[in-house]
C-alpha cells in the first residue's frame, strides 16, 4: 500500500460540479504525472463542503490548504507550487483573513442581525463589500439566503452553518 505525501479531494457536489470540478479529478492526476510525483499525490473526489458559491473547491491534506475557484488550467500550477514546491497558490486559497472572505462573512452576519430585509437592501449591502447583482444571485441559487415572492431576503441555515451565527 501506498501512502501518498498529498491528498487531494476535490468537491463534486451539484454545485462545484456544475461549475466543472470533475475535469480537475484527472488534470491533478496529469500534473502529477507530468511533475513526476504521481506516487506522491492522491486525488480523490468528495462531496459537498458548503462553499457552494467559491465552488469548485479542492483540499489539500495534510497541509490543511482550501482552494476555490479551480479551473483545469490550476491543476499544474497547483501541483508544481504547491505540492511539489511547498508553496501555496496564493491567489486560489481560501483564509478567513482574505478580504473577500471577510467582506462576505460581514454580509451574512449583518442579513443575520436584521433577520430579513428587502433584496433592494441586500443588493446595496452587497455592493457596499465590493460585490455586483452576480453574489447577490449566486447567493440564491446556491440556497445562502433565501428571497419570499414579495422580494423579502432572509438567511438560511446553510448560511448560518457556514459562519456559525447564533
Amino acid at each position: 500500500m501506498r501512502i501518498p505525501r498529498h491528498h487531494l479531494f476535490v468537491c463534486t457536489g451539484p454545485h462545484c460540479g456544475e461549475k466543472g470540478s470533475a475535469p480537475l479529478i484527472n488534470g491533478f492526476r496529469r500534473a502529477a504525472e507530468k511533475l513526476g510525483v504521481e506516487e506522491q499525490v492522491m486525488v480523490t473526489n468528495m462531496g459537498s463542503v458548503y462553499l457552494c458559491d467559491l465552488g469548485p473547491v479542492v483540499l489539500v491534506y495534510p497541509d490543511d490548504v482550501w482552494y476555490t475557484h479551480v479551473l483545469p488550467p490550476d491543476c499544474e500550477e497547483i501541483v508544481r507550487e504547491h505540492l511539489v514546491g511547498g508553496r501555496p497558490v496564493e491567489r486560489l486559497r481560501l483564509l478567513p483573513s482574505t478580504p473577500s472572505e471577510r467582506a462576505r462573512e460581514e454580509i451574512y452576519r449583518a442579513l443575520f442581525a436584521e433577520g430579513k430585509m428587502d433584496a433592494e437592501a441586500f443588493a446595496r449591502l452587497a455592493s457596499a463589500h465590493g460585490f455586483g447583482e452576480d453574489f447577490v444571485a449566486e447567493q440564491l441559487k446556491r440556497k445562502f439566503v433565501n428571497k419570499s415572492p414579495e422580494g423579502t431576503i432572509t438567511p438560511t441555515a446553510k448560511m448560518k452553518e457556514r459562519y456559525e451565527t447564533s
